[in-house]
């Protein structure tokens, strides 16, 4: 699509706060990782995929299925997310950086390609491109795109425990008006559903979604994933009750 190298690095670890052992929990008869890697696989905008995870000895098991998909891993700092961000994305020398977590299974390819895309058409004119600033794609479709000096100027200036414990809440949060960002917005606003894995909630509703249209086979862009649970409020009902959206956080 360019001639800038871009990365799609995903964020993994093993333990979480609030759902341990999430990224490895089983969708469909597959890890979560393994159908995050498979869609991003999907976004013709992406040349290279690398999962970012810790030194820490529980996530092996990540390393594990990162080699068995062939694919990149970084390991580093548990709490310096931003450090450890920045060290995997010197080691395969991104130009353009894809920010993507670990814990959303239904990530769209158009989506990501969508954002990347946003971002490199206005290469002269904004540092980074997402969808998370202005409601409207439902949590668990974040895609967050930067060039590499902006990402290598935002480690460089995060001091505070709060915007290195993840990687882009300096440049969204704390000092946003030393950055320009390019907000991507949906057709239409479905934040108030989760397509995310956080809570065991939010992987009950997610197991219903793969059995119920087949993800795991056909992975379907997430309108028709946004349709069926409309279609399905039983379903739905499950992990509303659970923090959707919320302005200028990552």
């Amino acid at each position: 699509m360019s001639e800038l190298d871009v990365v799609a690095i995903v964020q993994a670890r093993m333990t979480s706060n609030r759902l341990p052992g999430k990224v490895l929990a089983d969708l469909g008869g597959e890890p979560v990782l393994v159908r995050v890697i498979e869609r991003l696989r999907l976004a013709s905008s992406i040349d290279d995929i690398t999962v970012a995870t810790t030194s820490n000895e529980a996530d092996d098991a990540v390393v594990q299925v990162a080699n068995h998909l062939d694919v990149r891993w970084y390991r580093g700092s548990e709490n310096d997310v931003l450090g450890r961000y920045c060290a995997a994305a010197a080691e395969c020398d991104a130009d353009v950086v894809v920010r993507i977590t670990a814990d959303c299974p239904v990530i769209d390819p158009v989506v990501v390609d969508l954002v990347t895309t946003s971002l490199i058409e206005r290469q002269k004119s904004v540092d980074l491109s997402c969808n998370t600033s202005i409601a409207s794609f439902p949590l668990g479709l974040a895609v967050q795109a930067l060039f590499r000096d902006v990402l290598d100027k935002i480690e460089r200036m995060a001091v505070l425990p709060q915007d290195r414990e993840h990687v882009l809440p300096f440049a969204t949060h704390t000092r946003p008006e030393l950055f320009l960002c390019h907000d991507v917005v949906a057709d239409t606003n479905d934040s108030d559903l989760r397509l995310t894995v956080d809570y065991p909630e939010d992987l009950e509703v997610l197991r219903s979604v793969f059995e119920a249209l087949d993800l795991g086979e056909n992975p379907l862009p997430y309108q028709d994933i946004v349709q069926w649970l409309r279609s399905t409020p039983e379903i739905a009902r499950i992990n509303q009750h659970l923090k959707t959206w919320e302005p200028g956080k990552d």
